[in-house]
């Protein structure tokens, strides 16, 4: 059983240099997660947690069990402190970043009962029990739950926390999956469809007659996968993936945990495309896309994101796909549907802290500021070309 950091009336903090939970509180974590939130469930996952555990064992993880007097567990957030940065960047380069520690809660939303109570005590008990972290962090919370608007609305949080809200964030992209790909094809109009089929079949007769799409989701493919992303990350100019031993082990753990999903698409000898992502339960989580630029005007990134659908539906089948903050880039992906989530910060009512998000806030507004008249003008050039 791993150690006890703190207790409090209703909650304890359990330190995790190892994964042993008591059986009740693994019982509950998953029974609790089955039934939660999809977008963000992976992140709140005992295998997720395992997985930071065993991929960064400098990172302090700790586990909040809140129950009632008989033991009984009444709710789970697992949480991870680390330092994170408040960025000033201007025109892509960051003039300053000021780093602030913070309890990071895994997944943004905590396994309790959705009840304003609840959420009082498991916030204080995590602003009592990790004093010298600055705040709290939950990331991916819908804006329209009760979560978000106890948040604003609680007299005990604001007593001990300022609220930040990070604004200007695009709308959380999701595409829910039907049961059959003919379903996910009737969404399409037959202009898209046929444009879809198209582009497949140019990719096919630039591959000499190759295309294929290749799943990669066992320990033992980890490394041709990581040849394969090398490759298409080169071919896209992209320095997000490295070779690393560090990146190797991480995937390689995430697929002993049948959490890594990816995809690449070969046309001919080589990668033109590839998805990395995880699957947990029946929600699919993307990490990044990549493409060769080379190829933009044959569509290799839209021809593979199809392809991933029919096989995301078919095999271990998937319901949700969970894009991340953004806007689709293409008029011919995959019809996305929008959610409005957020993410929160309460930090401590210090001084300096009141005057590092007040700084913060007024950075971002003047970059804002400074970046609509350029909007403006790109916008009635644009139409000025389209009626040319």
């Amino acid at each position: 059983m791993p150690s006890l950091l703190a207790p409090c009336p209703h909650c304890i903090v359990l330190s995790s240099t190892e994964v042993g939970f008591e059986p009740q509180i693994q019982r509950f974590w998953e029974h609790q997660l089955a039934e939660s939130d999809p977008i963000g469930a992976l992140y709140r996952s005992p295998e997720w947690f395992g997985h930071l555990n065993a991929a960064e064992p400098g990172l302090p993880l700790h586990l909040a069990v809140l129950g009632d007097a008989a033991g009984k567990v009444d709710g789970i957030a697992s949480l991870a402190i680390r330092r994170i940065p408040l960025s000033f960047q201007a025109a892509g380069y960051s003039l300053a970043d000021v780093h602030i520690r913070v309890v990071d809660m895994l997944g943004g939303q905590p396994l309790v009962a959705d009840d304003p109570v609840v959420y009082d005590q498991l916030l204080a008990a995590l602003g009592k029990t990790f004093p010298d972290c600055d705040g709290i962090r939950l990331t991916d919370i819908p804006v329209r739950g009760s979560l978000f608007r106890h948040l604003h609305e609680s007299a005990g949080i604001r007593q001990v926390f300022s609220v930040c809200v990070f604004g200007g964030l695009p709308p959380f992209q999701t595409l829910p999956l039907p049961a059959t790909f003919g379903e996910y094809l009737a969404r399409f109009s037959s202009k898209k469809r046929y444009n879809l089929r198209r582009q497949e079949r140019l990719l096919k007769e630039h591959g000499r007659g190759r295309l294929e799409l290749r799943r990669w989701e066992n320990p033992a493919d980890v490394p041709g996968l990581l040849r394969q992303l090398a490759l298409v990350a080169e071919r896209a100019n992209d320095r997000r993936i490295c070779l690393r031993e560090v990146t190797a082990d991480r995937y390689s753990d995430l697929a002993g945990l049948g959490l890594l999903r990816c995809y690449t698409l070969v046309s001919g000898e080589g990668p033109v495309a590839a998805l990395v992502g995880c699957q947990f339960g029946a929600t699919y989580t993307v990490d990044m896309t990549l493409y060769d630029s080379e190829l933009a005007s044959l569509s290799p990134g839209t021809t593979m994101a199809h392809l991933a659908v029919a096989d995301l539906i078919s095999y271990r089948p998937v319901r949700l796909i969970a894009y991340g903050y953004g806007k689709p880039s293409h008029h011919q992906q995959p019809p996305r549907v929008p959610q409005n989530y957020a993410k929160v910060l309460l930090l401590r009512r210090t001084l300096r802290n009141r005057f590092l998000w007040a700084s913060f806030c007024a950075f971002r507004a003047s970059m804002c500021a400074s970046r609509a008249p350029v909007r403006l003008l790109e916008g009635r050039f644009r139409r000025l070309f389209r009626c040319g």
